[in-house]
């Protein structure tokens, strides 16, 4: 029985707070689990309340489309397992899932709707997600091209610093080459105003 305990959490373990300790006990702790989790009319209505209350589309995004797509797809064949007839379920997986996705997804889902057959035939839910994956692929396309497109931008940016520091550098060296040439009295490496030998000269 302590064995059990340590294998179940959260509202499994709930379960069996009532269950008192003991070998001789773990008969009654497996069916207290079986009749709570080996209820399919619970699990359905679990699995039902998670699609509904699916969140939507957060933005135009690759990744959030996908989370939408896949949630509902997993929940639906979790739902198949258990015996719900899915399969003759189009209509409302169909109005559930347009639910979830962004306005512009929607719309571009309407005009391949359009150009497959026309509004008047019904809508699959097989047809949805060919369409959606291959929105989906559209969309990694074109944020790859931004991240190329932001990438090679930063790149020139920091190419154009590094070669004005480098002609700031370049400048200064020269300058500063120019400051300790040579006297033209005595051929010394300090500028004709520094020359001691010159003032001197001239006292």
């Amino acid at each position: 029985m302590n064995y059990l305990r340590t294998y179940v959490k959260g509202e499994a373990a709930e379960l069996l707070q009532e269950v008192p300790s003991g070998g001789e006990h773990f008969p009654t702790a497996w069916r207290v689990l079986l009749s709570h989790y080996d209820n399919r009319r619970l699990l359905v209505n679990k699995l039902m309340t998670k699609l509904m209350a699916l969140p939507p589309m957060a933005n135009e995004s690759a990744a959030e489309l996908m989370r939408v797509l896949n949630g509902v797809r997993n929940l639906l064949q979790a739902l198949k397992a258990l015996g719900s007839p899915v399969d003759h379920w189009d209509h409302l997986t169909v109005f559930l899932t347009r639910s979830k996705i962004t306005q512009k997804c929607q719309s571009k889902w309407e005009d391949n709707v359009k150009q497959a057959g026309g509004p008047t035939v019904p809508d699959t839910f097989e047809n949805l997600c060919k369409f959606l994956e291959a929105e989906r692929n559209a969309l990694s396309l074109l944020e790859s091209t931004k991240d190329f497109v932001k990438e090679a931008t930063q790149d020139k940016s920091e190419l154009k610093s590094a070669t004005t520091s480098r002609g700031h550098k370049s400048s200064n060296f020269v300058q500063a080459k120019q400051d300790k040439s040579a006297c033209p009295v005595y051929s010394e490496t300090y500028t004709i105003e520094q020359c001691s030998k010159f003032r001197r000269q001239r006292q």
